[in-house]
């Protein structure tokens, strides 16, 4: 008989736990494939587009990941205030996770502004290939603070065990990528054609795309206006914003050396690739 209590327990908490997990699974999934997308649509130019849009990738995911795993601290902070019945304080905890954010894409944009030296140290590169991926990423920079910011939304949003909002905002937005970048790789509908760079300024408009569509959700949803800010601007607390990144940095350091990792392997299988694609049958 108590076996059996124990099973339904066991049962009823995993359904529970099946039902917060799977959303957030499927919304870290939708944007890590949007570089996925970027790569494939990429290929059908040609396979330097193609190997441009995959080393820049390489680089920019590792990068704006850090930043996502630290602002993912906010989600603990934020279930532990709505568990002890500390709801108002909800609300200063994201308005200080903006300013992170904010913090963390300047440091994210000077990085990958500055990724013509991490390119450029490779010295097989192909000229043509190593502007064609540094053309890339400076496109897509500008797409860290929405991203980012984003991030904040649903980490808010994760916290007060409301999942759905960044699975259904991360599919839309993978979607939506596609016919975007289609529109910037082949200049479709009053778009310039810009090739494997178009990759970068499409999901840099989508990232913003998802932070106002996250946005417009929080200050309509019914159960989140209790915790909305009463102050459209606070000034930075930075003991608060150093507890944020202590409590984040070990998420953000995993998540980008497992990235670097496989990224490594991308670069120079891309790398080779493409050399071999772009030598002519009679060079040495």
């Amino acid at each position: 008989m108590n076996k059996g209590v124990c099973v339904q327990k066991y049962i009823k908490e995993a359904r529970s736990l099946l039902a917060l997990g799977i959303p957030v699974i499927i919304a870290q999934f939708s944007q890590t494939a949007m570089g996925v997308v970027d790569t494939v649509m990429a290929g059908a130019v040609n396979a330097t587009e193609m190997s441009a849009v995959a080393v820049g990738t390489s680089i920019w995911l590792p990068t704006i990941l850090l930043g996502q795993g630290i602002l993912m601290a906010l989600t603990p902070i934020v279930a532990q205030l709505n568990g002890s019945g500390q709801r108002k304080h909800i609300a200063n905890r994201t308005q200080q996770g903006f300013w992170l954010a904010t913090f963390l894409s300047i440091m994210v944009i000077a990085i990958l502004y500055n990724s013509r030296f991490i390119i450029e140290a490779q010295h097989d590169i192909e000229p043509e290939l190593a502007e064609k991926a540094i053309g890339f990423i400076h496109a897509i920079m500008w797409g860290a603070p929405g991203c980012l910011y984003y991030q904040v939304l649903r980490s808010q949003c994760e916290g007060l065990s409301k999942t759905k909002p960044g699975m259904i905002i991360g599919f839309i937005g993978l979607l939506i990528n596609i016919p975007v970048n289609y529109a910037f790789i082949y200049g479709k509908f009053g778009a310039h054609q810009l090739g494997g760079i178009g990759c970068g300024v499409a999901t840099a408009s989508v990232f913003w795309a998802m932070f106002l569509m996250m946005r417009y959700y929080v200050r309509r949803a019914p159960t989140q206006r209790d915790v909305m800010p009463k102050k459209r601007l606070v000034l930075p607390e930075f003991h608060t914003i150093k507890r944020i990144t202590l409590l984040g940095l070990p998420v953000g350091l995993a998540l980008f050396f497992e990235v670097t990792t496989v990224c490594c392997c991308g670069i120079i299988s891309f790398t080779i690739r493409c050399n071999g694609c772009c030598k002519s049958p009679d060079s040495p």
